[in-house]
């Protein structure tokens, strides 16, 4: 089993003002870490033939996002991570 729950989240500021240093870090984090260890797991999965996957998300994280609608590639980014490894199962 496989719980995706590692998030971060930066001090509220407009996008004009967040820097692309904390952008990085946040995408890594958020996006970019829950994508490469699924894909590390899945193989085993495949051979398996069982196990879980569970992407979680904070709803303080999703309220943020919708003050900074501009930026909703996290939740479509992981949106799209967990829609395609519900298709697997």
């Amino acid at each position: 089993m496989l719980i995706n729950n590692a998030g971060v989240m930066t001090r509220p500021v407009s996008i004009t003002e967040l820097e692309v240093k904390k952008w990085d870090y946040t995408i890594a984090v958020n996006l970019r870490g829950p994508f490469l260890v699924t894909q590390a797991v899945l193989p085993i999965d495949d051979q398996t033939k069982s196990g879980s996957i569970i992407n979680v998300s904070s709803s303080l994280w999703t309220q943020r996002l919708r003050q900074l609608h501009r930026l909703r590639d996290f939740q479509v980014g992981l949106g799209r991570l967990h829609a395609d490894t519900r298709r697997r199962r």
